[in-house]
């Protein structure tokens, strides 16, 4: 079929776009510089000419995704304009004015995980992954810097993809109920909203792109719809890589491509099986250079810095139970890796300073322990868990509540023991981040006074918005009224007959089911008190809720 003049014309501005991304590449990456963590290689499996040669064809690879999408999406609207499309048109704009003006506040002065990002973007520009917050964060930052050669770029694409999420979801409910899409709109009240649009933190910026996934299979499920192989194709690849991208994420990702592909084509196992080959395909390769990367440098870390803040609850304990028979021997595994009297004392922060002050290492979540000291810590910490589930099972509670904005039920021991001598920890990446984002026309624009005193206002607003919620319980109530709602709609959905014909079937029901899983998997799983980490699990049962009211409208 031949090609109309809009589509060679759009072909070719993506052409074109796509062939600057080489010529910016030149503008944004540093490519003789040394790795800006201080990491150090443990393994001489993944040579540094190859790892950063796999980063820059990611990255480059991400840059004409975004391209293909913004190009599509500009001549869709142009070939589609409805007058519905235009407050949406206005806000993104308005929006993107208002972001700009914050910026760069917005990128790193949010959370106590702002340097994270600074780090993160020094990673991105030298084409030095940033292993520790995931291969794909400092991945996605040098693609959306492809685009544009511009560090802003960042923060304008996370707007767009919220923004878009927020407006797919609009119209795809519209087509059902003219009434009902515009619940969609309440997403701007949600406390931390004023984050998901503008705040580059991982968690942030994975729930944007999140947020369209699961929307797109919800209301396909709903309407019974069968897409061809490119849609699942395109599926298949961003599951995968949400998947890799932030390790809980393969609950929802999986699960929900899984129950698609079930519910469509029914009767052809042929093509159910390549539609999940197509996912397992993508997941391998974009799987790999994670892994290599966690070989190469960090082996088990990550999984050690997730045991800390509950051994310092057990540890500080009058009911802790190290009197064991294999307790010494544990306690010698655990003290091989960092002293347990340290992370009694100073959780995550005892493993840091232990290894900046004692090990002299300049990335300070890196241990370099062999991997068979690693293994001996890990299956200790299994053991003292063993040997004291009451206070693990408080700990969990306690930092459920914390996260949910509740006061913890059991009160946590003081540590009693000597003092630590060693020096504090320093994280020179982030030292470094700062010097290579806060370039001098970035500084000129960041000392505008006005703008200063613009953003410290609208920082307080947000912040005295996000705190009356948590400070009054509304936080964590909002949260357990949210998980209740899906409880119901799981049951219901699958039990009873009568609502499972309201939904057009029990697919809503087991999305519901999923989405409970992947809220059970975070908290399981979440190591620390942190708010955020419930983003993502609570932005999947916001749709599917909506998803099973759009549903049951559609079906009377």
């Amino acid at each position: 079929m031949k090609k109309s003049g809009v589509q060679k014309l759009k072909i070719a501005i993506m052409a074109v776009h796509a062939a600057l991304t080489f010529l910016f590449s030149k503008m944004v990456f540093h490519t003789d510089a040394a790795n800006p963590l201080g990491t150090i290689a443990l393994s001489d499996l993944y040579s540094d000419r190859l790892e950063r040669i796999v980063a820059y064809i990611f990255s480059e690879f991400t840059a004409l995704v975004i391209i293909f999408c913004l190009w599509n999406l500009v001549f869709f609207l142009i070939k589609n304009f409805k007058k519905a499309y235009i407050p949406f048109g206005v806000l993104y704009v308005a929006g993107a004015i208002v972001i700009f003006a914050l910026w760069p506040e917005v990128f790193t002065s949010r959370f106590i995980h702002m340097h994270d990002n600074l780090a993160t973007y020094s990673s991105a520009i030298r084409l030095w992954p940033d292993y520790w917050h995931g291969f794909y964060q400092s991945i996605v930052y040098a693609g959306c810097m492809l685009v544009l050669p511009s560090s802003f770029m960042i923060t304008l694409v996370q707007w767009s993809y919220f923004l878009y999420g927020v407006a797919y979801l609009f119209f795809r409910a519209r087509v059902h109920s003219k009434k009902l899409c515009y619940l969609v709109l309440l997403v701007f009240a949600i406390p931390g909203a004023f984050d998901f649009a503008t705040y580059a933190h991982r968690v942030c910026m994975y729930v944007c792109i999140l947020g369209i996934y699961v929307s797109v299979i919800i209301f396909d499920l709903i309407e019974k719809k069968d897409a061809g192989i490119a849609h699942y194709v395109m599926l298949g690849a961003l599951g995968a890589f949400l998947s890799v991208w932030r390790s809980e994420g393969i609950v929802i990702s999986s699960l929900l491509y899984l129950l698609l592909v079930i519910a469509s084509c029914k009767k052809n196992i042929k093509k159910k099986i390549v539609r999940l080959l197509i996912f397992a395909g993508f997941f391998v390769v974009i799987y790999i250079p994670q892994k290599m990367g966690d070989i190469k440098y960090y082996g088990k870390d990550y999984s050690i810095v997730n045991t800390f803040e509950a051994l310092s609850f057990i540890g500080n304990s009058a009911e802790c139970n190290l009197s064991y028979e294999e307790a010494d021997d544990d306690l010698a595994a655990v003290s091989e890796v960092v002293p347990f009297d340290l992370i009694r004392e100073k959780q995550a922060a005892g493993y840091r300073t232990y290894n900046f002050s004692v090990r002299g290492n300049y990335d300070i979540n890196q241990s370099g322990v062999s991997k068979e000291n690693a293994s001996r810590y890990l299956d200790a910490y299994k053991n003292i868990l063993l040997h004291n589930k009451k206070l693990y099972l408080e700990f969990k509670i306690n930092t459920v509540c914390t996260a949910l904005g509740f006061k913890t039920p059991f009160e946590k021991g003081s540590y009693d023991g000597p003092l630590s001598e060693l020096s504090d920890w320093h994280f020179y990446g982030w030292d470094n981040g700062y010097a290579d984002y806060y370039t001098d026309s970035v500084m000129k624009w960041r000392q505008i006074s006005v703008r200063e005193r613009l953003t410290n206002k609208a920082f307080r607003i947000v912040k005295g918005y996000y705190n009356f919620f948590v400070d009054n319980g509304l936080y964590g109530t909002c949260i357990i009224l949210l998980v209740c709602f899906n409880a119901f709609i799981a049951v219901s959905g699958i039990f009873v007959k009568k609502e499972r014909e309201r939904t057009g079937g029990a697919y809503i029901g087991i999305s519901a089911v999923i989405a409970l899983a992947f809220f059970a998997a975070v908290t399981v799983a979440m190591p620390e008190a942190w708010t955020i980490y419930y983003y993502a699990p609570c932005t999947a049962m916001i749709i599917v809720a909506f998803g099973y009211l759009i549903a049951r409208t559609k079906n009377g």
